[in-house]
């Protein structure tokens, strides 16, 4: 379950899976390693509030900082890794508010 941007209902979805005997845990694209996100077999989005750090904005002044789009089109084309988006279809008609998310 990736984290870190006001997921909505994660808790349900979480327990929904847990009880249906699927191992879950969070993962926040800001802090973990390539490396270590490249172990996992999927990785759920869940009706995000606040926009991912996008592909040419890292959000701050540091050269380092996570780029967790990147990190996701890493995931998905280097780590042939699976994604799942839940979205408001409300938020979705309107991208402005989350275009880094939409731009993936």
């Amino acid at each position: 379950m990736v984290t870190g941007h006001n997921e909505v209902a994660i808790d349900s979805v979480k327990h929904t899976l847990e009880d249906y005997g699927y191992e879950v845990s969070d993962v926040n694209l800001m802090t973990i390693s390539q490396e270590d996100l490249s172990t996992y077999d999927l990785l759920l989005v869940c009706d995000p509030v606040s926009d991912f750090v996008g592909m040419s904005n890292t959000g701050s002044n540091d050269d380092n900082a996570a780029n967790e789009s990147s990190k996701l089109v890493t995931y998905v084309v280097n780590d042939l890794g699976n994604v799942m988006f839940f979205l408001d279809p409300i938020v979705m008609n309107n991208s402005k508010e989350l275009p880094a998310l939409f731009s993936l």
